[in-house]
């Protein structure tokens, strides 16, 4: 009898949890399709490392993307990428933005219907030109988005999470990290900021004929075009034989010795940026000091081992989408800042 109601109680609290997810999930839906004359095929949609949950919904024959952020995302992220999303639809160079819930926890967008720039994609020389045109046409024509951090204000912010949170951390590599990124600050200050995507990789880019439309504005902001332009070249691996065509495509014109040296610079930034993202977000506290400081001894000793893989066997992975494991995670944000470090330019 004993056994039978603490079953009784399990099952309850699982049905609980379920209905409450379930809950969140049909509430948004609920009131965004008031009278939908068949019932909604929802099918979850899988990639990224985001913890936000995106639903594809079918209703009455046409198609839906739902985005719930993580409840950990801060409400101005939250907003920012909102309101960056909204104003990338009434452009026509994202989706258009059909829903958004009033405390800015989910919102709906039509489904785009294409083909993401994977890497067999990306080898054809017409898709990459459609796409970094209509890169340049966002940063150069984009009006009405909001302004948001630039990547070195984010960098820091995630470095200083690290600190606040009790993470333990190679602190010797990364003040040194800090003291170059402050270096190249100081260059990319010379030039002008636009508002820029700041997370294109592959999946956030989704072409069509000729075509493009931006999708997840979770990192948007403004910025040097370079930002753009590094990230994308790191985490879609293109080769650096293909730099020049890169920015002939953008900017219709050779490139000089100069831009391309700032595509690098920004290439070598993004490597930052992957460190301070994925190592704050994975990499567990340590509460007793003791502990910590020897576990950042470890990771400062572990960045000089030949054992570490390179930065692009880590992305190779991520595009794959097998970069799932932690352990794999922390040791992709380890030669990410390792090889930003490295003095290569």
């Amino acid at each position: 009898m004993k056994k039978n109601k603490i079953l009784l109680a399990v099952w309850f609290f699982v049905l609980l949890f379920f209905n409450e997810v379930c809950g969140d999930y049909n509430g948004y839906l609920n009131e965004f399709f008031k009278n939908p004359k068949e019932p909604l095929i929802v099918t979850t949609l899988h990639g990224g490392l985001s913890q936000s949950q995106n639903y594809k919904i079918i209703a009455d024959g046409k198609s839906y993307v739902l985005r719930i952020f993580d409840e950990a995302t801060a409400l101005d992220e939250r907003q920012q990428e909102i309101n960056s999303a909204v104003c990338a639809g009434q452009q026509g160079i994202g989706p258009r933005i059909v829903y958004i819930d009033d405390y800015f926890r989910a919102m709906i967008m039509d489904f785009v219907e294409g083909q993401t720039l994977t890497r067999s994609v990306l080898e054809d020389k017409n898709i990459l030109r459609i796409f970094l045109q209509s890169l340049r046409q966002l940063h150069f024509t984009a009006n009405h988005f909001p302004t948001g951090l630039t990547v070195f204000d984010k960098i820091r912010l995630k470095i200083e999470k690290i600190n606040q949170n009790g993470i333990a951390a190679p602190v010797n590599s990364i003040n040194n990290a800090l003291m170059k990124l402050g270096e190249i600050e100081k260059i990319l200050r010379q030039y002008p900021l636009v508002f820029c995507h700041n997370d294109l990789n592959a999946l956030n880019i989704i072409v069509n004929g000729k075509t493009v439309k931006f999708i997840d504005w979770t990192e948007s902001g403004m910025d040097s075009p370079y930002s753009d332009l590094g990230f994308f070249v790191l985490v879609n691996l293109i080769e650096e034989e293909r730099y020049n065509e890169v920015l002939e495509s953008y900017f219709g014109y050779i490139s000089s010795a100069q831009e391309m040296y700032l595509l690098k610079l920004m290439r070598k930034v993004s490597t930052l940026r992957i460190f301070a993202s994925f190592f704050s977000d994975h990499e567990p506290a340590i509460l007793d000091t003791n502990q910590r400081i020897q576990r950042s001894l470890e990771l400062e000793k572990f960045l000089s081992n030949d054992c570490l893989l390179p930065l692009n066997y880590f992305i190779d992975l991520h595009i794959k989408g097998q970069l799932t494991d932690q352990k794999m995670v922390i040791m992709a944000s380890l030669s990410a800042l390792r090889e930003f470090l490295q003095d290569d330019l």
